[in-house]
């Protein structure tokens, strides 16, 4: 935490494949080796999570083409 009481709680990601996304994370980076992957069929994602030190990571897939994230990949024309 910062000295003015601020910090990071999590960090979410918009991702085309969530299972895939988290492979390379796992392989290349070497993190979420941890990570939980959930469907969450009211909202129609699947999160893959995962903690790097005390900050919270969210891979995030639509499960629906045009679902929120989606959306945001095909807005920007990348994930992130």
């Amino acid at each position: 935490m910062s000295s003015d009481g601020r910090y990071i709680k999590h960090m979410a990601f918009a991702v085309r494949d969530a299972h895939a996304t988290l492979k390379r994370y796992q392989d290349f980076v070497g993190v979420g080796h941890d990570a939980e992957v959930k469907d969450y069929p009211k909202s129609r994602n699947r999160v893959a999570q995962f903690w790097v030190g005390d900050i919270e990571y969210q891979l995030c897939q639509s499960l629906d083409e045009g679902g929120r994230f989606d959306q945001w990949i095909k807005d920007r024309g990348y994930e992130g």
